[in-house]
């Protein structure tokens, strides 16, 4: 009966992988496990027949090589550098991130006198269309 090895913390890394070393595909130097994070790591093993085996050109990216994530977006709207704190976590993922600023003032939550236009709908239809579907 074969006994379960509890040494090792990260189960998806076996025994074997600890001491061999991955080439980076940004600066191609072969570095150690400690130099990935554990998705990068994983590409360069597959499991086969029951077996870890190593891939012979495994596109991993070390993790001084690997991209940090941006600290400061641009507003499409108002067009200022500003923290990502001034966003929310939906604008931030969008194309033209707008800050909560422009987006309070688009709603028309801080404008005082209520400006028609102010706010912009998304819905109303400020073009003469060809098409007439009352007929």
């Amino acid at each position: 009966m074969a006994t379960k090895n509890n040494n090792n913390p990260n189960p998806r890394v076996g025994a074997s992988q600890k001491n061999n070393f991955l080439t980076c595909m940004r600066c191609k130097q072969a570095k150690g496990r400690s130099e990935y994070n554990d998705t990068q790591w994983q590409k360069g093993y597959r499991r086969w027949n029951g077996k870890i085996i190593s891939l012979p050109n495994p596109k991993a990216i070390c993790s001084s090589c690997t991209p940090k994530q941006a600290s400061i977006l641009n507003c499409s709207a108002c067009d200022e550098d500003k923290p990502l704190t001034a966003f929310t976590r939906s604008q931030r993922c969008k194309m033209a991130p707008r800050c909560q600023n422009c987006v309070k003032v688009q709603r028309n939550e801080g404008v005082e006198d209520h400006d028609e236009e102010a706010f912009i709908d998304p819905f109303e239809d400020n073009e003469d269309d060809d098409f007439d579907f009352d007929e």
